[in-house]
């Protein structure tokens, strides 16, 4: 079962995650952090009574005693391709490869309240809860109806939100205990329902980034009369995509699109949505690849205005201020203020290993009250090395499942020289299972100054080919990176070993693979010309891979090979990804490139992409609107040509 609640701490970056082998039973429970936090919908029948009350006494429409019930109808289906590779036999000339399908399926329908306990033009204070729920199934973890009606019991517990003053959620009160299907459940719906409105009301066209259970998206908003459509346009990075192996973590090369647009009808307050996702994780690792296809329903069937609610505001902010809180993108902080000052002392150190290991055997990782011991746990090794020590040997004992990363992960958040040293011991130390010593590996790329005695422990993990040396060498790419400003020669030097493997004319395919994706992880200043001369091979995956390690560098050489990429990469995804980054990034040539691509004959997605950023740049831009005004009255595409036309609405209002 996946539990991503230590991923505030776990910081390792998701190529590393995904390069771990994996079971067929590991990519079943690697689905699941993919496809709840992928694209849903929603939709409405029911038109909303207004509510007498001063304007200024709310927040977007919603006002303080609003009591609204929606219904909710939500489906995923999930498919997997696996591939196993297997090194070739005696007398074979290839290696042999195995390929096996399989496929997920959920749904969850129920009865959505949302209570609004306060709300100015700052802030609010919400309360979600899902009444009557129904989950048919959820993973192929939940075999059984009883475990399915648990978490529909579960989510009928009111989670208590705190949405900002441009409607984005700040911060999520989970109730103690929530089991982690139904926290991921309720951060799949919560980052569906937000809309971030612009900085400036008049505004008709603007970008967020915004956080869900996956990652970091870039999201457009076009507004129209009483139409909002949000389009999730690609994932910047990710946040955690978990195995029962590892944690994988932020700052990861993103390694899939998961492509949405919701259209929200408002009238004060959304009445509905409407969307259909899609989404495509391809793993990276030769073994996996995920494709999963979400609707999502949400109408509005009732709208009442409740002064109990405004009398139970104290009430419901005393609850938010006494837990433990977390956020859209998976990190979990006490509040400040909160923390209990407590002195660091071996007995104190003791008892808090002692809390830590009842804690996990009663309630497992997932619990809030582990990640707020984890904290104090991390915060004591900052303080005193005995910390480590104490921590250390609890590791040699009998430990509950799940606490060695627990541990693993205060090490890597601390970073402390002696927590850094805990963790080279571990995963440079073959008594150790390999799963052990890939969670200590994982930790250690959350480290903020990485001690120079690493990079040749890592790099020889590589060399001698470990079990962990493709892992190793991305956590080198990491390290580069961080010491990039502090010790400029050092990161340098870690980059000629990168490119070194790229010109090395005896280097296998996978070994330039890996190799190109540690430079992703450095962001080198300038482009290496190897990189370049890999942005033309003929492995998609090598070719890809390029691509995105590019986008980190910001010189002419980078802007001419994201411009040949968008032009004329074979791979759909990879010109999609071109395209943005010329695009966001301003780069010169990038409205002729646009321009080009959309009136072109390319496929419909790839377009699809270039006519978003065209319609942004529309309205300053007259070469621009030109175009779009074309692609609205002649292109034979009935797609977009409706989307050129809504463009073109939005920006004559």
């Amino acid at each position: 079962m996946i539990r991503a609640t230590l991923a505030s701490l776990v910081i390792a970056t998701l190529v590393v995650a995904t390069l771990w082998p994996t079971t067929s039973d590991d990519a079943a429970r690697t689905v699941r952090s993919v496809a709840e936090s992928t694209a849903p919908s929603f939709d409405s029948i029911v038109e909303s009574h207004e509510i007498p009350g001063a304007a200024d006494s709310e927040l977007h429409g919603y006002r303080p005693g609003d009591r609204l019930q929606y219904r909710l109808d939500q489906t995923r289906v999930v498919d997997v391709t696996m591939q196993s590779v297997f090194n070739p036999v005696d007398g074979a000339a290839q290696p042999a490869v195995h390929e096996s399908h399989s496929s997920y399926s959920s749904s969850t329908t129920g009865r959505l309240v949302i209570a609004v306990y306060t709300a100015d033009r700052d802030r609010g204070l919400f309360g979600f809860s899902i009444e009557s729920a129904q989950v048919t199934a959820l993973t192929n973890d939940m075999s059984g109806a009883a475990d399915r009606n648990a978490i529909g019991r579960e989510l009928a517990r009111e989670v208590l939100v705190r949405v900002g003053a441009r409607g984005q959620v700040e911060s999520i009160a989970f109730p103690e205990a929530i089991p982690a299907e139904a926290e991921l459940l309720w951060r799949d719906l919560l980052a569906r329902w937000q809309i971030v409105y612009p900085e400036s009301a008049g505004d008709n066209t603007w970008e967020t980034e915004e956080d869900d259970a996956t990652g970091r998206c870039l999201v457009a908003y076009q507004r129209d009369s009483e139409t909002i459509v949000k389009s999730r346009i690609e994932y910047l990075k990710h946040h955690h995509l978990s195995t029962s192996r590892g944690l994988g973590g932020q700052n990861a090369i993103p390694v899939g699109d998961i492509v949405e647009d919701i259209t929200y009808r408002v009238r004060r307050i959304p009445l509905n949505a409407q969307s259909h996702g899609t989404g495509h994780i391809d793993l990276q690792d030769d073994t996996h690849t995920i494709d999963a296809a979400i609707d999502f329903s949400l109408a509005l069937t009732d709208q009442r205005h409740e002064t109990s609610l405004i009398a139970g505001a104290a009430d419901a902010q005393e609850r938010f201020d006494a837990a433990t809180v977390s956020t859209l993108g998976l990190a979990r902080a006490v509040r400040s203020g909160r923390p209990a000052v407590e002195p660091t002392t071996n007995e104190s150190i003791e008892s808090l290993l002692d809390e830590l290991r009842a804690l996990i055997e009663k309630h497992g990782v997932s619990n809030p009250a582990v990640v707020a011991a984890m904290a104090r746990l991390t915060q004591m090794i900052r303080e005193s090395d005995h910390a480590v020590d104490l921590a250390v040997s609890e590791l040699y004992g009998a430990l509950p499942k799940g606490m060695a990363a627990v541990l693993f992960g205060a090490f890597g958040a601390a970073g402390t020289p002696a927590a850094q040293l805990a963790l080279r011991n571990i995963f440079t130390d073959d008594s150790w299972t390999d799963g052990g010593r890939f969670t200590a590996l994982a930790a250690f790329a959350q480290v903020e100054n990485p001690l120079p005695a690493v990079d040749e422990e890592l790099e020889a993990l590589y060399a001698r080919g470990d079990a962990l040396g493709r892992s190793a060498l991305l956590i080198l790419g990491v390290v580069s990176n961080k010491v990039v400003h502090s010790d400029a020669t050092r990161s340098a030097a870690i980059t000629r070993q990168m490119v070194e493997r790229l010109t090395d004319p005896t280097a296998s395919d996978q070994t330039r693979l890996v190799a190109v994706r540690a430079l992703g992880n450095a962001a080198p200043t300038s482009t290496p010309q190897a990189l370049v001369d890999l942005v033309a091979h003929g492995n998609e995956r090598i070719r890809r891979a390029a691509v995105e390690a590019v986008e980190r560098t910001l010189d002419e050489g980078a802007t001419d090979l994201l411009l040949d990429a968008a032009h004329s990469d074979a791979s759909e995804e990879t010109r999609r990804h071109a395209i943005r980054l010329l695009a966001t990034e301003g780069r010169p040539g990038a409205g002729a490139a646009l321009t080009e691509i959309a009136l072109g004959s390319d496929p419909e997605a790839v377009r699809h992409a270039a006519l978003h950023y065209l319609g942004l740049r529309a309205g300053d831009d007259a070469s621009s609107r030109e175009a779009v005004e074309w692609i609205a009255t002649g292109d034979t595409s009935a797609t977009l040509r409706g989307m050129a036309s809504q463009i073109l609405a939005t920006l004559d209002r």
